[in-house]
């Protein structure tokens, strides 16, 4: 509670318009947070720390400095918040290090590795810029810029790969993007989980949500024992019940809409849009 107190006092000095108040709650927010951040360091960067670690820590402090601006006490706690910013930003770092170039971009060049390594497993030892475009469905001319980024990243030390595969693939959006999609995630989840527990558990099934594998109406129905009809019955009603929960709606903009979500994927940091477009589509 006294931390809670803290925060709040300290968000208050940063938008109270005094730049000597501001500086002092910076000071003091980063401080606080130092130990997070060191935390970041050693849970997702290892490979790094040696090396980079206190360049990382500078960039760990500069992501939540631009958290500041957006964060509310209100809303989530400090760590919950800025651990976008943070990992945001050393990811950025990381990339230009090994890369030497921008997080979006060593994510294209290591799809475009991938491509090159399937088109020789099927015998293509010299794949040509149109071929990798086919493979990927990236533009021709974006698959030649990536290229000749690859040439400049095959000077550096690639570090973690399987690490960096994971972790771009959840930061090139951004810190703002993720919050968005965790929050959206939070939401559907709590829609879910306030459905009575049989239409909980089929659209759970139904849709393989969570980690569970995705189900049939008939796979559903010998498995609980209910006929298939009910299922149906069940679904139709929780998908209702779902379109006219508020939180919903406010969060799924376009949730009531005709069009489809086109990408949502059910995790801890993001919504399953896909599944989404599915039951709006019922």
């Amino acid at each position: 509670m006294e931390q809670e107190s803290r925060i709040v006092r300290q968000m208050k000095d940063y938008h109270s318009g005094n730049e000597e108040l501001r500086r002092k709650a910076i000071d003091e927010i980063v401080a606080d947070h130092s130990p997070y951040i060191h935390r970041v360091i050693n849970h997702w960067f290892p490979t790094f720390r040696k090396e980079y670690g206190e360049d990382m820590f500078q960039e760990g402090a500069m992501g939540i400095i631009k958290g500041l601006e957006k964060y509310d006490p209100a809303q989530s706690k400090p760590t919950t918040f800025f651990h976008y910013y943070i990992l945001h930003d050393i990811t950025e770092y990381i990339a230009k290090i090994i890369h030497g170039t921008s997080a979006y971009c060593a994510s294209t060049i290591k799809t475009i590795n991938r491509a090159i390594q399937q088109l020789e497993s099927d015998g293509n030892t010299d794949p040509t810029p149109t071929d990798l475009a086919i493979v990927t469905g990236m533009r021709i001319d974006a698959v030649r810029r990536a290229m000749d980024a690859r040439l400049v990243s095959q000077t550096h030390s690639c570090g973690d790969e399987e690490y960096m595969d994971s972790l771009l693939s959840t930061c090139q959006e951004g810190p703002d993007a993720a919050l968005e999609e965790k929050e959206r995630a939070d939401t559907l989840r709590q829609a879910i989980m306030s459905l009575p527990k049989i239409e909980r558990t089929i659209i759970v099934l139904k849709y393989g949500l969570y980690g569970y594998e995705k189900k049939s109406h008939a796979e559903i129905a010998k498995q609980t024992g209910i006929s298939v009809a009910k299922i149906r019955y069940y679904q139709q009603s929780a998908i209702r019940k779902l379109r006219k929960n508020v939180a919903m709606k406010n969060v799924f903009s376009d949730y009531s809409q005709a069009s489809s979500v086109k990408k949502i994927s059910f995790s801890e940091t993001s919504v399953a849009e896909r599944q989404m477009s599915e039951l709006k589509d019922l």
